[in-house]
């Protein structure tokens, strides 16, 4: 039995402050309103930080036995009382958490110090207590790991997370600090459960690693600009991809080896049970690789177009999220996700043999020693699950079950401790900053995870991507009058917009029916229904109409040679494509230059991503900009400045396009830290960027030890 606090004391967690003898809830020291039975509640979970309070042990609180009352209808009153009067949701929970059917949770860390479980004469091992610690900012100082946990073994304990909870309880603590990745994976554990690794979120994006016998989270140098981490078996190396190399490092620190370089973006990767292999996902479609652990030349593997052929698939698609299953399924055997990203279903794949076992809607596979397949329900669907699965059949045992209504990139540890990400409704803020990167003007209101913003020809309207009602559409926003429009509204994931000549209509990717991305185009003014410019089964992204209105320049992928560059030709009413570079490497991120003449690009021809320009559309001779590597190039519109990003740095080069084309070196303007790409004012001048919200939420890692045993009796039932 776990003995109750002092109802004397006042319990603190974040700005709130409950006076339990009083029945008084505060915030910044102003009273909160908030009615007796919402209270009660809040005090129940008070009283067991970090435990599951079952919607029977509330009735027994609130409601005694003799008395009569509707129980579902009072409670749920009660909790979304408590939920308004705390600013939470259960969509996003900070504080109260719904575990579904059977209770609730309070998860944030408590602040009093003298609020503490104290031992139980009957449980020896039930010692703890809750302290928060906050842990020192790296360099930059934007972002501060704020660590929370649960459970401490004692003062002279080795660490606040090493003692293993008894086998017959699930414990949690959490801790932030992690970049908001929506579509990778930003943190896992260690196999041997002593690790864990997160993609840190500040300007240098490096890899952090919290040792779970530690206070503090470590820096793992060398590894700026990394994501989708992953574990070698002995749990002594961390690997990672960048959007040009796959890499390890030493968890204990020391240099990044190379392992390959990479197609495109990258969607996860796996290590081998015997440690020889890594099986990586990357590029455009998303293609399974697989690699020597050591190094060397990476292999494809099941292509998307081998899984279309497969009976019993519906759709071509992408290959992501891999994941080697434990030794007792085979040698090799990987679980990975196929499809589009709002189309993924889960499957099982012998590399030793071929056989393949299709199993149903899902993303992001990580096997569990209880028996289970824990998945996200989708890359947007922000729900965890476990499917009970066979090493030996490979096949699912029984019903899926709900694990949490928010979260995401579940990664799991041996002694089946549960790692994942809690999702956030990240909010973001279009702003004007000068060439310095000091904001000058911010325009309109912060929206969710606003993305490649576009200003029009005359610099008057900004078209950008973003998410409303769990929905990424396309939005312009009237600079002039201050007027927001939504300019799509169906179903589809629509990004990357471009600006035709006239300012008259834009172009865009989308996905209808969850197919592979096609382009479009749209009246501006919202007349008429989108129009398909290119649609084929490759998969493409719009970039660039040139300002004679002649062409517009795209990227399309392919499992063959990755990303390469197309282009339409208007011919009269007609628009036809032509190729423009076709190679083994990856292009994407086409810009035309301002008399057309040229095309600036993204390429990973050396290795990594760089940027070049290439006269259009002859094509003949190849000038290299970038010398660290580089994304995102936008010209000035007077033809003499072209920008680009290297890491986080906005850099710009002075070139000379007469008689031919000549550029200078770069120099660095400011840290663009920003989401998703930027652009540039007519009068190159300015630059429009998605700045992140001050006081937006952050995403923090859950780490939930013995998770199966909330679940294991009503698995059971």
């Amino acid at each position: 039995m776990t003995e109750q606090p002092d109802n004397g004391k006042r319990v603190r967690f974040g700005p709130y402050e409950a006076d339990l003898a009083a029945g008084e809830l505060l915030k910044a020291g102003r009273r909160v309103r908030l009615q007796e039975q919402p209270f009660q509640v809040l005090a129940a979970l008070l009283e067991r930080p970090g435990e599951l309070v079952t919607r029977d042990d509330l009735r027994q609180r609130l409601w005694p036995d003799a008395t009569f009352v509707d129980f579902d209808q009072g409670l749920n009153t009660a909790i979304n009382k408590l939920r308004d009067a705390l600013g939470d949701s259960a969509a996003n929970p900070r504080f109260v958490e719904t575990l579904p059917r059977r209770g609730y949770r309070f998860t944030f860390a408590l602040q009093d110090k003298d609020f503490v479980h104290q031992p139980s004469a009957a449980s020896p091992a039930n010692r703890g207590s809750f302290a928060k610690y906050a842990i020192v900012a790296h360099v930059s100082a934007l972002v501060s790991f704020g660590l929370a946990w649960l459970w401490l073994r004692s003062p002279s304990s080795l660490g606040p997370f090493r003692e293993a909870p008894p086998a017959n309880r699930t414990r949690r603590f959490a801790f932030s600090g992690v970049r908001d990745s929506r579509y990778s994976r930003a943190a896992a554990v260690a196999p041997n459960g002593e690790h864990i690794v997160f993609a840190g979120a500040g300007p240098a994006r490096r890899l952090w690693v919290q040792d779970l016998d530690q206070q503090q989270p470590r820096a793992i140098e060398g590894t700026e600009g990394a994501g989708n981490p992953f574990w070698s078996p002995d749990s002594n190396f961390i690997g990672f991809d960048t959007r040009s190399e796959l890499r390890k490092v030493p968890v204990q620190g020391g240099a990044a080896i190379r392992i390959c370089p990479i197609q495109g973006p990258g969607y996860g990767g796996t290590w081998s049970p015997d440690g020889e292999v890594i099986v990586f996902s990357s590029g455009n479609p998303g293609v399974l690789y697989e690699v020597p652990a050591g190094g060397g030349a990476a292999k494809v593997l099941p292509s998307p177009d081998d899984m279309d052929s497969t009976p019993g698939e519906t759709a071509a698609g992408n290959l992501y999220h891999p994941h080697f299953l434990p030794p007792e399924a085979g040698a090799r055997v990987l679980a990975f996700s196929f499809g589009t990203i709002s189309s993924l279903t889960l499957t099982v794949q012998d590399l030793e043999s071929g056989r393949r076992e299709v199993l149903q809607a899902g993303a992001k596979p990580a096997y569990s020693p209880s028996g289970h397949l824990v998945y996200q329900a989708g890359s947007a669907v922000h729900e965890l699950w476990a499917l009970p699965f066979s090493l030996s059949t490979l096949q699912a045992t029984g019903d899926p079950f709900l694990l949490s209504e928010n979260g995401r990139g579940p990664t799991l540890a041996g002694d089946g401790t549960l790692v994942y990400v809690d999702h956030v409704s990240s909010m973001y803020q279009l702003v004007f900053v000068d060439r310095a990167g000091a904001p000058k003007e911010e325009i309109g209101q912060p929206m969710e995870d606003v993305h490649s913003p576009a200003l029009s020809p005359d610099g008057r309207r900004v078209a950008f991507s973003a998410v409303r009602d769990f929905n990424r559409d396309m939005w312009i926003h009237d600079l002039e009058r201050n007027l927001l429009n939504r300019l799509t509204t169906g179903p589809e994931i629509d990004y990357a917009p471009v600006w035709s000549a006239k300012g008259d209509e834009v172009a865009f990717s989308s996905d209808p029916m969850g197919k592979d991305y096609d382009i479009f185009r749209q009246r501006v003014d919202g007349t008429g229904e989108p129009e398909v410019l290119v649609g084929t089964p490759a998969r493409e992204a719009a970039g660039d109409w040139s300002q004679d209105g002649k062409y517009l320049i795209y990227r399309r992928n392919s499992p063959q040679t990755q990303g390469d560059l197309w282009y339409l030709l208007r011919e009269g009413k007609d628009w036809t494509p032509h190729p423009f570079l076709q190679t083994p490497a990856s292009e994407g991120g086409p810009q035309f230059s301002p008399d057309s003449r040229y095309v600036a690009y993204v390429s990973n021809q050396s290795g990594r991503a760089e940027v070049y320009v290439q006269p259009f559309p002859e094509g003949e001779t190849i000038s290299r900009i970038s010398r660290n590597g580089g994304t995102f190039p936008r010209w000035n519109s007077n033809g003499k400045e072209l920008f680009y990003v290297e890491g986080v740095s906005l850099m710009v080069v002075p070139v000379s396009v007469s008689p031919s084309f000549s550029p200078r070196e770069p120099t660095r303007l400011f840290n663009k830290d920003g989401n998703g790409g930027y652009d540039v004012s007519p009068d190159g001048q300015q630059f429009i960027i998605a700045r992140p919200v001050a006081d937006s939420p952050r995403p923090s890692i859950r780490v939930v030890q013995n998770w199966f045993e909330e679940f294991r009796d009503s698995e059971q039932d």
